[in-house]
């Protein structure tokens, strides 16, 4: 009886051993605890939340903010700051005031038809203050209004002056200007031009732009809205190699060709390339193509004046036709000028201000009773 009790306990105590060792290998190691709680399930992010690596969509283009250094007239960045001091000059374009001398070194050329079908230029400098500018000569109503817009030093010698008359330069709107340096005047006007001897007068006037900075340093021009220039202008998908401008003549004599190595427009006039003179100083100077990146041909309506002498009255206030060449390309589309003293607008076919490409700008005033040719 002893001897069965012994063998039930041995059997019982060999059955709760083989039940441990089960149990211990059963159990799971536990994984080491983190500091920051571990779950499987990857969370869809919010709707509510805003995505940071989104940009938001503008329906515009942000407005660029011209550089201090950033000219107004050819959006050309300098190295120092730019101060804007306008001075316009009256150019003769006869045939013997040719070559004349600092076109090139203008922001802005207007150009457009006095007596007769000569042409006479309105020179904007501003970049540049060349130390010779001419030959200069008189002033017509329509640079008077040029003027205006750009609230400019004027120089200029002479001009009509015949009281009560429509094309009279003197008045209201001459005695308003800030700076005037009028040849015809002498006195403190004197110092201000000098003749050349390797012309005759009245071909021969010549002046400082220079000199003329020099004698006022405080003159400022209220002149605030300017025209938009960008390394990126207003393009169009029809190309013009070739403008060929008549103003007031039957047979074009003025020629624009466009030169794609400098992507701009060489003038040419009479078949042959136009030139100017660069002085280093009064004494030494240079000879150069005339050449323009932006060209502007602006239709308007113009009349000769009664017992003038062939006095033009051209109206460049109002609304009109215009082409526009930059790079190769031909833009159509009108200008709008409000008031003397406004900016003149240049707007593509959607309505759109046309922007330049960066450098100078020449705008031929030509009559909207003659057409250009462009090839």
């Amino acid at each position: 009886m002893k001897r069965i009790n012994i063998i039930s306990l041995s059997l019982i105590l060999s059955l709760m051993m083989v039940l441990c060792i089960f149990a211990s290998c059963g159990k799971k190691e536990e994984a080491p605890q983190s500091s920051a709680p571990v779950s499987s399930k990857v969370e869809e992010p919010s709707s509510s939340v805003e995505d940071s690596s989104k940009v938001p969509e503008s329906s515009e283009q942000p407005e660029v903010v011209p550089s201090e250094n950033t000219s107004l007239t050819t959006g050309i960045t300098y190295d120092t700051p730019q101060t804007f001091y306008p001075v316009q000059v009256q150019i003769e374009n006869s045939s013997a005031a040719r070559p004349q001398t600092g076109l090139n070194e203008a922001d802005i050329i207007y150009e457009a038809p006095v007596e007769g079908t000569i042409t006479r230029f309105t020179v904007i400098f501003n970049d540049h203050h060349p130390v010779v500018a001419g030959p200069v000569r008189s002033l017509r109503m329509n640079f008077l209004g040029i003027q205006r817009e750009w609230d400019s030093i004027l120089v200029h010698y002479g001009g009509p002056d015949v009281k009560g008359e429509e094309y009279s330069i003197y008045g209201k709107d001459y005695d308003s200007i800030q700076y005037t340096c009028n040849g015809v005047w002498g006195g403190k006007h004197t110092k201000f031009f000098w003749r050349s001897s390797d012309r005759k007068a009245p071909h021969n006037a010549y002046t400082s732009v220079a000199f003329i900075k020099e004698t006022y340093p405080d003159f400022q021009s209220k002149k605030t809205e300017f025209w938009k220039h960008s390394e990126t202008p207003t393009g169009s998908d029809k190309t013009a190699t070739s403008i060929l401008v008549p103003f007031l003549k039957s047979t074009p004599g003025i020629e624009f060709r466009y030169n794609k190595d400098t992507d701009s427009y060489d003038r040419y006039e009479d078949g042959k390339r136009f030139e100017t003179y660069r002085n280093s100083d009064k004494e030494k100077r240079s000879l150069e193509y005339v050449s323009v990146k932006n060209l502007i041909i602006q239709y308007v309506p113009m009349r000769t004046a009664k017992d003038s002498d062939g006095h033009r009255i051209i109206y460049m206030t109002g609304k009109g036709k215009c082409d526009v060449f930059i790079g190769g390309k031909w833009i159509t589309g009108t200008w709008e000028r409000k008031e003397d003293t406004a900016l003149t607008h240049f707007y593509d076919e959607n309505g759109k201000d046309i922007t330049l490409a960066i450098g100078n700008t020449w705008v031929c005033v030509q009559p909207d009773s003659n057409k250009i040719t462009v090839k």
